[in-house]
C-alpha cells in the first residue's frame, strides 16, 4: 500500500509542476531546456521550442509515473481479489452440519 500511495503522490506532484519526483535524467533534460530558453530570452528571441521541449519532459515523466501507478494499483487489486477468493473458498469448503 505504501508504494501505491508514494506513486500517487509523485504523480500528483508532477501534475502540479513540481520537479522532485523526476529522475536525474529527466531533471537534467528539463534544466537544459530551461537554460536554452533563458539564453533565447537574453538574445530577445522566441522561447517556443525550449518551452515545448520542457513541457514534453514533464508530460513524459507524468506518463511514466501514471504507468507505474497503474501497475502498482492493479497489483494491489489483484492481491485483494485473491485474498477474498481464498476466504470465500474457505467458507464454502466447511460446513457446520
Amino acid at each position: 500500500m505504501a508504494q501505491v500511495d508514494t506513486a500517487r503522490r509523485k504523480l500528483e506532484a508532477v501534475r502540479k509542476g513540481e520537479i522532485w519526483p523526476l529522475t536525474a535524467g529527466e531533471k537534467a533534460r528539463l534544466f537544459a531546456h530551461i537554460g536554452r530558453g533563458a539564453a533565447k530570452v537574453v538574445r530577445g528571441k522566441s522561447t517556443n521550442k525550449a518551452d515545448a521541449a520542457a513541457d514534453r519532459v514533464l508530460a513524459d515523466a507524468e506518463e511514466r509515473l501514471k504507468a507505474e501507478y497503474d501497475v502498482l494499483e492493479s497489483d494491489r487489486k489483484s492481491k485483494i481479489r485473491e485474498k477474498a477468493k481464498a476466504k470465500v473458498e474457505k467458507r464454502s469448503g466447511s460446513s457446520w452440519w
